[in-house]
């Protein structure tokens, strides 16, 4: 038996000396293997159109003034001025700020450099300071005469 090239139908041979009757099954082949291509390219196409709305969505995306981007298209400028508190500057010059008063509170050159001393230890110190002002036993050895009582 015959069959086509791309589908594989099967067709009725025609020989010179007679012509091949086309049988039920036959046809009844060939339209379910048309039928299921037919399906097939049916959600190829159904497959493509969610692609299209994909794509318009990601140009879409892709030409917004304000978002998040891997490639780094956004910029300050897109972004434009934002407040924190009652600054309002670009986010690039806020940012800066805030590191510059995490720098100012831990005692450091650059925000994210080691501070010299913790809270556990700054708390210590403070404590012992203020143990130390409390300590009326003149812990020093101060005399009359260095804070001038001599001159009363």
């Amino acid at each position: 038996m015959k069959k086509s090239q791309n589908y594989n139908l099967r067709l009725p041979e025609r020989v010179a000396e007679r012509n091949d009757p086309a049988d039920i099954d036959d046809l009844t082949y060939d339209m379910e293997a048309i039928d299921r291509e037919l399906a097939r390219q049916k959600r190829a196409d159904e497959d493509l159109e969610k692609l299209k709305a994909g794509k318009a969505e990601l140009n879409a995306h892709s030409s917004a003034a304000v978002l998040a981007h891997p490639d780094g298209s956004v910029t300050d400028e897109k972004l434009g001025s934002r407040a924190m508190g009652s600054v309002r500057d670009k986010l690039q010059r806020l940012l800066e700020l805030v590191g510059e008063q995490l720098a100012a509170i831990q005692g450091t050159e650059q925000w994210n450099d080691t501070p010299a001393a913790d809270l556990a230890g700054a708390r210590r110190s403070m404590d012992a300071f203020a143990a130390h002002a409390a300590d009326k036993t003149n812990p020093h050895g101060v005399t009359k005469a260095q804070v001038g009582l001599g001159n009363v």
